[in-house]
């Protein structure tokens, strides 16, 4: 017993020599400085990735909400385009107004002056300015 024991203290003791040399090996390479800079940049770098996880999360949530508005506004087209064909919302309706009501509609387009703002039918029109006249009309 006190043989194996001594030759398991000798193994161990062997072990320990190496293990020191070893250590002592790895101390010498050691580089401080190049450590010290590599823990930065690897800090960095999760900081990029976490700052990247982020940006990528809310343009993805930015994409569903947008991809959801596009079906409501495409919703709303064929809602429209329904309506439209329909005969609810159409350009030109079936029944024939009278010449004397087609005419008021056509006098009121063209009366002299200045037309409306939200008349389409023909452009803002306006008088020569005489000196006396502002010139904010």
């Amino acid at each position: 017993m006190v043989a194996d024991a001594r030759a398991e203290v000798e193994t161990t003791a062997a072990a320990l020599l190496k293990i020191a040399a070893d250590l002592e090996l790895a101390g010498k390479e050691y580089e401080r400085e190049r450590h010290q800079s590599e823990r930065t940049a690897l800090f960095e770098a999760e900081k990029r990735l976490a700052e990247n996880r982020a940006n990528f999360a809310n343009a993805h949530g930015r994409a569903t909400q947008l991809e959801t508005e596009i079906e409501k506004l495409r919703l709303v087209r064929r809602e429209m385009q329904t309506e439209f064909l329909n005969g609810n919302g159409s350009r030109r309706s079936t029944k024939r107004r009278s010449s004397s009501a087609r005419r008021s509609r056509k006098a009121r387009r063209w009366s002299p002056g200045i037309t409306s703002i939200t008349s389409r039918s023909r452009p803002r029109r306006c008088f020569a300015r005489s000196p006396e006249t502002p010139s904010a009309i």
